[in-house]
């Protein structure tokens, strides 16, 4: 089963053959199998040529770059795979079935949720008679997701109304 990689240290991506091996600054090599990956996400400085972007494009790997903060800042997608546009047309597809972008809009806000509710746990260890009244009430509005008919309502909830 193919899976991402993420790469936090700087260094450099190679093609050896036919795998990748990234070397880390202390002169550290790592292989990385192409046939077990997905995609690669880089948060570190990395250096590459254009063999790697090639042999990338062939296994149809797409790259993507964050900045030291972690946002994301782009990508590198292979030729005729991502960029097709047939992504588009599926993603427009998608949001004409209204059951359909009622899936999408429910499973972001659940997702948020989880994540808000992960987060707050944490913190509920130090700070439990603040954090815990707030969880109370995520969790029971979260209740009322699956009750809701229009997807404009969610944006109120993601909000907090």
């Amino acid at each position: 089963m193919k899976k991402a990689i993420y790469i936090f240290n700087d260094g450099q991506l190679k093609r050896k053959d036919n795998t990748l091996i990234f070397i880390k600054e202390n002169e550290e090599k790592r292989v990385i199998p192409v046939n077990a990956v997905s995609e690669i996400h880089v948060f570190g400085d990395l250096d590459l040529n254009k063999r790697v972007l090639e042999f990338l494009t062939s296994n149809k790997i797409p790259v993507y770059f964050y900045n030291y903060y972690g946002y994301y800042i782009g990508s590198y997608y292979p030729r005729d795979h991502l960029n097709s546009g047939m992504i588009i047309l599926k993603q427009a597809q998608f949001y004409l079935k209204k059951e359909e972008r009622m899936f999408l809009a429910k499973s972001f806000v659940y997702g948020a949720i989880a994540n808000i509710l992960k987060n707050l746990n944490y913190y509920k260890k130090s700070k439990e008679e603040y954090i815990k009244p707030f969880i109370e009430k995520i969790e029971e509005k979260s209740k009322e997701i699956d009750k809701k008919r229009r997807y404009s309502i969610f944006n109120g909830i993601r909000r907090g109304y």
